[in-house]
């Protein structure tokens, strides 16, 4: 922890992006990066952490709501100092080479949307389709999953690479290899568990 304000500064030190029309942040790039770290650190949801930081607001001066808390993990300002910082502690932990291990996993997804309109258009078709399925046999949905793929170094137990994917897991552990190409560290071994 007391290493991650140098490292912070150093990993969005470089990030430069044109800002266009629109509403400006609140919190500098170095504080969103800080807030999302800790958000993960504490591990608790995103409306629970917005409240524990209105505590810390009587002492900082942020003022962040849990919509906030959520834009972060897809800010691209964010995502660019994460991967930036993630070179920077494999530099730092001098990883040239690596024996690993690697992980690989399928997420079922579930996806609600909150538009009252939106839900009135599904009830109404599972009515159409109840009404033909009883004519043609019945329907086939499809399950969408979202695949992920981790490769850990066994010495350091860092995550060295990481890659996702909607198609496949054979997908994501292709990704993961790219990243791992682009942060310099070769590997010397790799133990797979299927």
């Amino acid at each position: 922890m007391k290493e991650m304000d140098p490292l912070v500064k150093e990993a969005v030190s470089g990030i430069k992006i044109h800002h266009g029309p629109g509403h400006p942040y609140n919190l500098t790039l170095e504080n969103r990066v800080k807030l999302l770290l800790i958000k993960q650190l504490v591990g608790e949801s995103n409306r629970m952490f917005s409240s524990m930081l209105v505590i810390f607001s009587m002492l900082s001066d942020i003022d962040v709501s849990y919509k906030s808390v959520e834009r972060l993990y897809s800010d691209m300002e964010v995502i660019l100092a994460i991967h930036n910082l993630h070179i920077l502690l494999l530099k730092k932990k001098g990883m040239n080479s690596s024996d690993a291990t690697g992980d690989g996993t399928g997420y079922s997804l579930t996806i609600k949307r909150n538009y009252e309109s939106y839900a009135q258009k599904l009830k109404d078709r599972a009515k159409e389709d109840n009404s033909e399925s009883n004519r043609k046999g019945g329907t086939v949905r499809k399950r969408l999953f979202a695949y992920s793929f981790f490769l850990m170094d066994l010495n350091t137990r860092m995550y060295v690479a990481f890659g996702s994917s909607m198609k496949s897991e054979r997908d994501a552990y292709i990704k993961a290899m790219e990243m791992l190409r682009s942060t310099g560290v070769t590997l010397n071994s790799l133990r797979l568990f299927w």
